[in-house]
């Protein structure tokens, strides 16, 4: 996924914002202390693609699309990410993203008929050992 490799590192978030078309969230734009990114589905086959944008890119992004912030990131504010993956499907379609910040909270953003969902992903306990 081109770009992906550019969110790590920049800082703590500081902001999450998202563009909406017809009311499903098509484009999440995250503003760290460093850069500001947007991640959008590519409505021809679902696939997310990733964009590193200048402080004056993202504004100009933001005010295009009237992007609002999007409160479901609210507990993310001022985390860092530590790692990040793009997920492929069993067709080969990079078709989501997985963000995992430094709290140890992980979040999907996935892509179908255009839009995205976003999805938490939660620990499972350790497999209890048999004796």
């Amino acid at each position: 996924m081109r770009g992906l490799e550019e969110i790590c590192e920049r800082g703590r978030l500081l902001r999450v914002d998202a563009s909406e078309a017809d009311g499903d969230v098509d484009a999440v734009g995250f503003v760290f202390e460093e850069a500001c990114f947007v991640v959008l589905v590519e409505p021809d086959d679902d696939s997310v693609d990733c964009r590193l944008l200048t402080a004056e890119q993202y504004s100009a992004w933001a005010e295009r699309d009237g992007v609002g912030p999007d409160a479901r990131w609210a507990d993310c504010v001022g985390e860092s990410l530590s790692w990040v993956w793009a997920l492929q499907n069993q067709n080969g379609y990079e078709d989501a993203v997985q963000l995992y910040f430094c709290s140890g909270r992980t979040l999907q953003l996935m892509a179908a008929a255009s839009a995205f969902s976003l999805h938490e992903v939660t620990r499972l306990p350790a497999r209890p050992r048999t004796e």
